[in-house]
């Protein structure tokens, strides 16, 4: 598992993991993936814990997490069991390369929308108005209905 400030630094709220190969295997290897996300489970609110799942992550974003094309996820068919708090996938290890390692960045990352409401960023419509108020600090939206 890495640690907590890279996750941070990839834009990850869960943890990131390293998987990779033993030494001295050659070609595609098959691994059952499987994390504990009991001890983190409650560490944000919003049902964030049942809408977790498992993504792959470009392996830069170990060391340029900074850049957008190194925060591309992509989700990896996985189960996730609540009542033992674990998230599990089936994938392979590609064969290592001259060019290319057999390693991949897996995060537990959470989805928009779940059981228990979307918490996606929603649409302003031009047709609504934003309001300062002046002395009061306050901000309001309004949309016309």
């Amino acid at each position: 598992m890495q640690p907590r400030k890279t996750s941070e630094a990839a834009g990850i709220a869960g943890p990131v993991v390293l998987v990779q190969r033993d030494e001295g295997q050659a070609g595609a290897t098959p691994v059952h993936l499987s994390l504990d996300y009991g001890a983190f489970a409650d560490a944000f609110g919003g049902d964030w814990a049942q809408r977790l799942q498992l993504v792959t992550l470009p392996s830069c974003a170990l060391s340029t997490p900074e850049k957008p094309e190194c925060r591309t996820r992509t989700p990896l068919t996985s189960t996730r069991d609540n009542h033992t708090s674990t998230l599990a996938t089936d994938l392979v290890l590609p064969a290592a390369t001259p060019s290319t390692a057999s390693a991949m960045v897996i995060a537990a990352d959470s989805t928009p929308s779940g059981g228990g409401g979307d918490f996606g960023a929603t649409s302003l419509q031009p047709s609504g108005s934003w309001q300062a108020g002046k002395s009061s600090d306050a901000f309001s939206w309004s949309y016309p209905i």
